[in-house]
């Protein structure tokens, strides 16, 4: 029967028959769906019927079940349906306390060490997996695993481990960078004075540079009243210390478990000074002076040494004449402000290749650059009565780039640069010669590599 062809008077009295209909429909099929002997009727070629079993997983669960494995701790992760958890500035367990202090002005400051290694073999994946190795340069043979910084699902994630500069591939005939180059643990700040309160992290490293490495914090800015606070990692030597900021503010405290604590009222700076008390000795140290990592004191002290140059052999007759010579061929070989046409035709050893990639570069991203760049030799030896070797470095305006090696070699009378020094110079600008050159690399090299 159609719709349209039902008496209205029946529609309402056929509902309930409907519905009990579909109840005993539903039922059926639900019995039907988890019935174990429920059987498919197929036909065969010939239409006969067949019964074929259809076998259903039991949804029987078994009275006893095997230990669960132990699952590690993870930050919890809020579901689609769920509140979320914004965390706090870490999650994981009890931190060692290294120091506190409250000074007259009534900031209060707690230290706490987090411990990368333990974090690393307590939460598993939870972890980033970043930064240079502990005890050896990154670049070298090292074997020993990066720390790992936990990870964090609110604001003041730890800092991850600042980059170790580049150095010369290679074990560096066994060097080790200084215990201050790669941090080991995380540092924890927490600090408050009246209705303010900040947290912060920072690095921990086994040892100092001169004494005492300096990391500045602050925090009120928010409540309209900022202040600072320094923490200084110090050697066993130090037992007190000060700090004048540039505002004029000044604050001292003892050293405790390698850590000193100053801080004030006021605003970050950039400058202030320090007197240290160490052996009983007082001694100053301006907060330029301090390495810090990524200045020039800590990739100076953090790079492997370049290889050496090949030890000295027979020196020429006139061996001061000699190196001033070389010298004053090289400058001129690398002067821009003269005309290559100008320049004396036999500086290189051989020029194949050199002038369409001297064009190249005049034409390339770095033409600008190579105008300004200069190149100083700064240490030279003689291998032998008709050959040098130098280390120079290249001053441009996008770089300093040093450790760079060449060769010279007296050819009928002449001192001449080899060919492969100006074309591995030219292919570090991306112009290079045709036939190209490897980068010139003195014998030591090859017990580095």
């Amino acid at each position: 029967m159609r719709f349209d062809d039902e008496d209205p008077d029946e529609r309402d009295d056929a509902l309930p028959r409907r519905r009990r209909r579909r109840m005993l429909v539903g039922g059926a099929l639900a019995l039907a769906g988890l019935s174990v002997g429920a059987f498919l009727v197929m036909r065969d070629r010939g239409d006969k019927p067949v019964a074929v079993p259809v076998v259903t997983e039991s949804a029987t669960v078994p009275d006893t079940l095997a230990p669960a494995p132990e699952i590690p701790f993870v930050f919890p992760q809020p579901g689609p349906n769920d509140f979320p958890d914004f965390g706090s500035d870490y999650q994981g367990e009890k931190l060692e306390m290294l120091g506190r202090r409250t000074t007259a002005d009534g900031i209060a400051v707690t230290l706490q060490k987090i411990d990368w290694g333990g974090l690393q073999g307590r939460f598993g994946g939870g972890i980033i997996v970043d930064g240079p190795a502990r005890a050896v340069h990154p670049i070298t043979s090292a074997t020993t695993p990066p720390p790992s910084v936990p990870v964090s699902s609110g604001e003041g994630a730890p800092a991850l481990p600042a980059p170790v500069p580049p150095g010369f591939p290679g074990d560096s005939n066994g060097w080790v960078p200084p215990d201050w180059c790669n941090a080991t643990n995380g540092l924890r700040v927490t600090m408050s004075h009246g209705d303010s309160i900040g947290t912060a992290q920072a690095q921990l490293f086994d040892g100092v540079a001169n004494d005492v490495m300096a990391t500045m914090f602050s925090s009120g800015y928010a409540e309209g009243h900022p202040f600072r606070v320094l923490v200084l990692q110090v050697s066993k030597g130090v037992t007190v210390a000060s700090v004048r900021f540039s505002d004029g503010a000044q604050d001292h405290s003892s050293a405790e478990n390698g850590f000193v604590i100053l801080a004030s009222m006021g605003k970050t700076v950039t400058r202030f000074g320090l007197t240290l008390t160490v052996d009983g000795v007082e001694r100053d140290v301006l907060s330029t002076e301090l390495v810090q990592q990524g200045n020039a004191a800590w990739i100076k002290g953090c790079t492997p040494p370049p290889p050496v140059l090949p030890a000295a052999g027979a020196q020429p007759t006139e061996a001061a004449a000699a190196e001033g010579l070389i010298r004053e061929r090289f400058a001129l070989l690398f002067d821009q402000s003269i005309p290559a046409g100008d320049k004396p035709a036999d500086l290189l050893d051989d020029r194949t290749g050199v002038d369409d990639a001297l064009q190249a570069l005049a034409s390339g991203p770095f033409g600008d650059a190579s105008v300004t760049a200069e190149y100083v030799i700064d240490e030279l030896v003689f291998t032998s009565p008709t050959e040098a070797w130098f280390r120079y470095t290249i001053s441009t305006t996008v770089g300093v780039f040093s450790d760079r090696f060449g060769i010279a070699r007296l050819n009928n009378g002449v001192w001449q640069i080899v060919r492969a020094v100006l074309c591995q110079d030219l292919a570090f600008a991306g112009a290079p010669c045709n036939p190209d050159v490897l980068p010139i690399q003195p014998p030591a090299a090859a017990t580095q590599g």
